[in-house]
């Protein structure tokens, strides 16, 4: 699965870029595909907070998606992660 990943926001405002190429067993992809496709309104009220701009392309799907630090699906949150480290 192909992904972008665009991290902004924040106290010191210094954006985080990642893409790449990761190989995650069937499960998994799904699961990130649900959370991708949750509709949760961004917080009006995080002023310094993260923003997550994910662009994933699965069996030639694309999907994206924005979310904040307080609506960011469990699923996602793990996967940025797992990018993070590699």
């Amino acid at each position: 699965m192909k992904y972008e990943i665009f991290i902004d926001g924040g106290f010191m405002g210094f954006p985080k870029t990642y893409q790449g190429e990761v190989f995650l067993e069937n499960d998994i992809k799904r699961a990130i595909f649900k959370g991708m496709k949750t509709k949760l309104k961004p917080s009006e009220d995080l002023r310094d907070g993260l923003r997550y701009h994910l662009k994933l392309i699965g069996d030639n799907i694309e999907y994206a998606a924005v979310f904040d630090e307080l609506n960011l699906p469990i699923q996602i949150r793990r996967f940025i992660d797992l990018v993070r480290k590699e």
